[in-house]
């Protein structure tokens, strides 16, 4: 759209008369505006675009998709299947000279299928095995994008009011690039107050530092709860891990911790927990001390020693898992070399691994 005709659809909605504006930046969203972001020295982002719609739409869709990740949730629980997915569609991309592709695409395996499958009968891989992994990612898919639609559906209103509001108090006398920027930015202010409101937070100025405080309150749950600020992958909770990992004291007291929270949480029972700002219910050490009939260093100090192991216990199950998928990976290759030589005589096609 060009310039003048740009702020000639802004005065038109300024004057109620159309709508058209909203319209046009809306059904913009739709369209792969990925393409127009440049990187530039310094990291700063911009948008390779004469169209001033194109910069109020990337602004309002780089925004939209720091929520549609939590679709991504829709995945959880499938690395494993998703690294051996990955793994194998590599190796027949590379045999197929098919271009390489991001983590779980599988279209392009499907769309060459007989030439995937009659590869992999050489080798060692059955291709029902890969298609299986193919059908399952592509359910996950379809969750995922139903979950995407979801969330879109449920911020394209305070999308719109926001822009509305953006648009109804932009000064068109100004540059187009200035139109542009102020349209972002009241866009962004606007729309974020709708989210905190939508969502029972309220700013606060405490003791001159601005914060954001949640009227929605939620339970965290009791894992995370011992964890802290643990990052964890590969460890969880499981009563194996309990077994394995922790003394015979420690065993104990994270089965204690997890049945007290897990109580507590049935009963709503809030007085041993602190509310951080964000929400989210959370044990409070000096009261959980109480409770365990020790002193709060002490309690800290047996809660940190449960930390520590489970960092430690993170790191054995990534290598044990590394090894796992290495000593799986060199039995297909020793079963790719004696179909080789049990195959000499006809052509052989290289192993997917």
């Amino acid at each position: 759209m060009e310039d003048v005709k740009f702020k000639e659809e802004i005065i038109e909605f300024q004057l109620g008369n159309s709508s058209q504006i909203i319209d046009t930046i809306i059904d913009r969203l739709d369209t792969d505006l990925l393409k127009l972001r440049e990187q530039e020295i310094g990291n700063k982002i911009t948008v390779n675009s004469n169209d001033p719609v194109d910069f109020v739409a990337y602004r309002i869709k780089a925004m939209m998709e720091k929520f549609m990740k939590g679709a991504r949730s829709e995945r959880a629980g499938n690395m494993s299947e998703l690294i051996e997915l990955n793994e194998v569609a590599e190796q027949v991309r590379d045999y197929l000279n098919l271009p390489h592709r991001y983590s779980g695409y599988t279209q392009d395996l499907k769309d060459n299928w007989k030439d995937v499958s009659d590869w992999l009968k050489n080798t060692s891989y059955p291709p029902e095995e890969l298609w299986s992994l193919i059908e399952h990612f592509d359910s996950l898919d379809v969750k995922v994008d139903k979950a995407r639609e979801q969330i879109k559906e449920y911020l394209m209103p305070f999308v719109i009011e926001a822009l509305e509001y953006a648009l109804t108090k932009v000064d068109v006398s100004r540059s187009i690039k200035e139109v542009v920027k102020y349209i972002n930015r009241a866009w962004a202010t606007k729309y974020w107050n709708l989210q905190m409101k939508e969502q029972g937070v309220t700013r606060k100025t405490i003791n001159g530092i601005v914060t954001y405080v949640s009227k929605h309150e939620r339970w965290d749950s009791p894992e995370h709860m011992i964890l802290g600020d643990v990052e964890v992958k590969r460890f969880t909770f499981t009563e194996e891990n309990v077994e394995r990992f922790f003394n015979k004291n420690q065993k104990q007291m994270v089965r204690d911790i997890i049945t007290i929270i897990n109580n507590d949480i049935t009963n709503d029972y809030r007085d041993d927990y602190t509310v951080l700002a964000d929400g989210l219910i959370t044990l409070n050490k000096r009261a959980f001390a109480k409770r365990f009939g020790l002193n709060e260093s002490n309690f800290k100090h047996k809660l940190k020693r449960i930390q520590d192991r489970i960092v430690k216990a993170e790191e054995i199950l990534k290598q044990e898992f590394k090894l796992n998928l290495d000593k799986y990976l060199e039995e297909l290759r020793k079963q790719d070399e004696i179909d080789r030589q049990n195959n000499s005589g006809s052509k052989w096609i290289h192993s997917p691994f």
